[in-house]
């Protein structure tokens, strides 16, 4: 009964008001809907661009980190006596130096590796 009373006075305040009124006022409410909803695209249509920018660059971040850690190893000794990472062309040599970086290829390394993993999880939620 409750809803039947509801339905009957909302017609009642609808078929009382003036149609052009009503009209009116939908027309407008439809154009601010339209209105927001081409927002709402261009700003998905953003969003999406920007995700496969950030796919890309994900994409270089992970050839660069693999290149850089191959690198790494092919041509850095760890050193014991010079307490510390050396060219292995130098140590071949006879003349062993310390690599230029203060960190070491191990952390370079587990860095790397984390970021990987990052980015091989941000993949899956892709």
């Amino acid at each position: 009964m409750e809803e039947s009373e509801f339905f009957k006075k909302k017609l009642a305040r609808i078929s009382s008001e003036d149609p052009r009124k009503v009209l009116k006022r939908d027309k407008i409410i439809v154009s601010d809907l339209r209105r927001e909803n081409e927002e709402l695209k261009l700003q998905i249509q953003k969003l999406l661009k920007n995700n496969q920018q950030l796919a890309k660059l994900a994409e270089v971040l992970e050839e660069k980190i693999m290149k850089l850690t191959e690198d790494m190893r092919k041509n850095y000794v760890y050193s014991y006596e010079h307490g510390g990472w050396v060219e292995k062309e130098s140590m071949d040599k006879g003349k062993v130096e310390l690599a230029p970086s203060m960190l070491s290829v191990d952390t370079i390394n587990n860095q790397l590796s984390e970021i990987l993993r990052m980015i091989k999880k941000q993949r899956r939620n892709v």
